[in-house]
This record gives C-alpha cells, sequence and structure tokens, in this order.
C-alpha cells in the first residue's frame, strides 16, 4: 500500500496501519491533515480516516474493539464538524486527539482502491492519495450540490486545495476528466480567481496564491502526488 510520512501523527497512523492490516481493509488519510500535506496549513482539530462504505462497520469495530487505545466518542459540537456529525468518532485515551471513520463516498472516493495511492515509500505509515482524486471528488460534490447545506464547506475546501498546490489550467486539463467538475475547478484557477482571494496588493509582492509564491512555487509543484 501506498504511504506517506504523517509528520506529528506518524505514530497514531502506524497504529492505524496495523489495526487494519489485521482485518484487510483499505484506507487513505483525509481531513485536515491532507490539507496540511497539499499546502493549505490548517489547525488539525482531529484525524480522518476514510475507508470504502461497505468497510464503514468493519472500521468502526475495529476502534472499538481496541478499547485500551481510544474510547468511541459523541460527535463534535462544533458547525466546522456538521458534515461529520453521522460518522464514527473516536478520542484517544491517552491523548486529546480525535479520529473520525468516514466513507470514500463522502469526497467522492469511491471507489477507494490501491492504484490511487501514491507510489509507497518503505518505513511510511499514512496512505495518501494522489491530488486528482480529492480535487476531483470535492469539485464534482459541489457542482452536483447546490442545496447541500454545507455547500460552503465543501468550496472552500476546494479552494484550499486549489491554492495550496498552485492548480492551474494545465494541471486541470492534464488531471481532470471532463464535465462540470473540472469546469468548477478551472473556473477557481485563474489567475483572475487566485488574486480575488489573496487581494492585487499580495499578488503585486509575489503571490500567486494564499498559500504559494513565486519564490517557492518550484518546490511546491513538485510535491508528492501533485502529479
Amino acid at each position: 500500500m501506498s504511504m506517506i510520512r504523517p509528520g506529528a501523527y506518524e505514530s497514531v497512523y502506524t497504529h492505524i496501519l496495523r489495526l487494519f492490516a489485521q482485518k484487510k481493509i483499505t484506507w487513505t488519510a483525509t481531513g485536515d491533515d491532507v490539507l496540511n500535506y497539499y499546502g493549505a496549513p490548517k489547525f488539525v482539530t482531529g484525524l480522518q480516516v476514510c475507508v470504502a462504505k461497505d468497510n464503514l462497520d468493519r472500521a468502526r469495530d475495529a476502534f472499538q474493539d481496541d478499547s485500551t487505545w481510544c474510547k468511541q466518542s459523541a460527535p463534535a459540537v462544533d458547525s466546522y464538524q456538521d458534515v461529520f456529525k453521522e460518522y464514527p468518532r473516536f478520542k484517544l485515551c491517552n491523548d486529546d486527539l480525535f479520529i473520525t471513520v468516514v466513507p470514500a463516498t463522502l469526497y467522492g472516493l469511491n471507489p477507494l482502491n490501491t492504484k490511487k495511492f501514491i507510489q509507497p515509500h518503505p518505513s511510511d505509515s499514512c496512505p495518501m492519495l494522489h491530488l486528482k482524486y480529492h480535487v476531483e471528488g470535492i469539485a464534482e460534490h459541489v457542482s452536483k450540490n447546490a442545496n447541500d447545506p454545507n455547500i460552503t464547506w465543501w468550496k472552500m475546501r476546494l479552494e484550499f486545495l486549489i491554492d495550496g498546490m498552485d492548480i492551474d489550467k494545465d494541471w486541470c486539463e492534464k488531471h481532470l476528466k471532463d464535465g462540470p467538475g473540472r469546469e468548477l475547478v478551472l473556473s477557481k484557477s485563474t489567475p483572475a480567481a487566485k488574486i480575488n482571494r489573496i487581494g492585487k496588493r499580495k499578488y503585486m509582492d509575489g503571490m500567486l496564491t494564499c498559500y504559494v509564491d513565486k519564490d517557492n512555487r518550484a518546490e511546491v509543484i513538485k510535491t508528492m502526488g501533485r502529479n
């Protein structure tokens, strides 16, 4: 399975890796930690483990059975977490960290299979998907669910990924299939759209997006999983 080192949460992901390997459950990381990896620095309010919808109950049971490591918790009460309130949530016994188990259908990542993972690296512990699958899944959700009460939250996540990796027209045409989702990403990836998000002054000072400037773009586009 393809994995990326998750930094501060490596020990947690390593534990989950062992836990799910025993159950033969394919999984990937989603949520704020993925935004951080793809260049949009966000305060991590909790980790997310994403599994196939058919494996959601098995994944929940795997966490419940490991009662010395984590305990099931009530859903978060803040509005930022509303989109996850129906899914299993756990708190580590020796830490204030929460983990939510979500189905791949939530992010449009189904089918969740190893072909979508970044190429493996020895000793890594966190399965990660290529950027295009995150962008495509979220863009499809936004383009088809205009009346979703959490639509602003989904649009923000899409913009975080676009700005974090400085997605542009060439990237869209290379990685995204034709359809409303790609048109949406293209509309949010134009220089004018990015300037609108960062402001003309920051653009004149060298910023290309909210997170990328002219000096660091060359490194950003080398991020494993971007291309």
